[in-house]
C-alpha cells in the first residue's frame, strides 16, 4: 500500500500582519502600551511620550515623511531582537487590538463592590 503525501498547510489559518498574534511577544507588549497611552485618541508622535513599560529596552520614534522620502511618515520600533517600521494606521490598529487582548481591565478607584453605597 502506498501512502500519498498531502499538503496540510491549507488547514492552518493565514496569519495577518494586522493581528497582534502575528508579532513577537515583546512587540505585543509594546503595542498594548501604545494602545493604553492612546486611550480614546488617535495615534500621534506626542502619544509616544507617555508609553511606559517596566523593561524599557526599546525605542519608538516617528520618522517624518520628508526625512524618510516617503509619501507619509511612519513609526519605527527598535529593540535587541530587531527593528520594525509601521505605517501610522497599522500601528494604531495593532495597538488598539493589543490593549483589548493583553491588558488587564482596571477598576476605577471608587468602584469598591464589597461595600454598598449610600
Amino acid at each position: 500500500m502506498l501512502l500519498k503525501a498531502t499538503d496540510n498547510r491549507s488547514s492552518f489559518p493565514a496569519m495577518d500582519e494586522t493581528d497582534p498574534e502575528y508579532w513577537p511577544t515583546q512587540l505585543r507588549e509594546i503595542f498594548a502600551a501604545i494602545g493604553a497611552a492612546m486611550v480614546d485618541t488617535r495615534l500621534t508622535p506626542d502619544t509616544l511620550k507617555s508609553v511606559r513599560l517596566p523593561n524599557d529596552e526599546f525605542t519608538i520614534c516617528h520618522v517624518s515623511a520628508e526625512k524618510a522620502g516617503w509619501k507619509r511618515g511612519h513609526y519605527r520600533i527598535s529593540m535587541a531582537g530587531g527593528q520594525w517600521t509601521f505605517r501610522p494606521g497599522i500601528l494604531e490598529k495593532l495597538s488598539r487590538e493589543a490593549v483589548k487582548r493583553y491588558s488587564t481591565p482596571r477598576r476605577p478607584p471608587d468602584s469598591d463592590t464589597t461595600m454598598p453605597r449610600k
